[in-house]
């Protein structure tokens, strides 16, 4: 099981009066309700986010509440898996948080049901969100890049994005007792952001039609987000480059022009 946390600004946990909840299925033989989270449905660049509350209704399991976060891509019906946070008893507060993994397509049927809901599939042709939205679209052994999906804007073939660069280190899971939480089989980790490190935005322009990209400039900041350099290129200098498989280039890429 893939977990994902988006973090800075980003509140999966909203107060209690602010949920509307419907229920989207109930699986009796396994003891499970899933539920849509009506109130986080919201509408970036080409894609609306939302939200799930999987409740296991089992003896076994009474005390365990899963809150996943999709993504749909309007243009082609695919879902993303976003983030996923586990809580245990009846805490509105998560016992712990599994920060950003690098997102990507799921076979997550529960998800696949929600996205289908006429609710989300309406929202596709909605004004877009400006609140803070951050994508994870690739996790490397020691870095997250995040794309800030609420700066993204398409003009025609051209898509502008900006991505934001952190320092990670892996963090094995806890479980409600402290000990490593093991799930499926497989003990689980997440990519824990090192705190007091430097970080970087950059200022990307995407063409879809020849599937090149270029960066337009590059921040970077330290950790108390004082401003350390700036490297700006100008639009007539931009150098786009084709769009190595299995780069970050790529990665940016593809996920961008899905937003178009």
């Amino acid at each position: 099981m893939r977990l994902f946390l988006l973090t800075l600004g980003i509140s999966f946990f909203l107060p209690a009066y602010a949920q509307t909840w419907l229920k989207i299925a109930e699986e009796r033989e396994s003891g499970i309700v899933v539920d849509l989270d009506k109130s986080s449905i919201t509408k970036y660049q080409g894609m609306v986010s939302f939200k799930i509350r999987v409740r296991f209704l089992s003896k076994e399991e009474s005390s365990l509440t899963m809150y996943d976060q999709f993504i749909l891509l309007c243009s082609s019906g695919e879902v993303w898996d976003v983030a996923n946070d586990i809580i245990f008893g009846d805490s509105r507060a998560p016992v712990y948080k599994v920060e950003p993994r690098s997102a990507g397509p799921t076979f997550n049927q529960r998800a696949k049901l929600a996205a289908r809901n006429q609710r989300i599939v309406e929202v596709c042709k909605r004004p877009n969100s400006k609140v803070p939205f951050e994508v994870p679209i690739v996790d490397g052994s020691d870095i997250m890049l995040l794309l800030l999906a609420h700066e993204t804007k398409v003009t025609g073939g051209l898509v502008h994005v900006w991505t934001k660069e952190q320092q990670t280190r892996d963090e094995t899971s806890l479980d409600s007792q402290g000990k490593p939480l093991v799930i499926d089989g497989k003990t689980i980790t997440r990519a824990k952001v090192v705190a007091n490190s430097d970080y970087s935005l950059v200022n990307w322009l995407i063409n879809c039609k020849e599937e090149t990209s270029a960066i337009m400039g590059i921040y970077k900041y330290a950790a108390d987000g004082r401003s350390k350099t700036i490297d700006v290129i100008p639009r007539q200098q931009l150098n786009f480059t084709p769009n190595v498989p299995g780069s970050i280039g790529r990665a940016i890429h593809d996920f961008s022009c899905a937003l178009r």
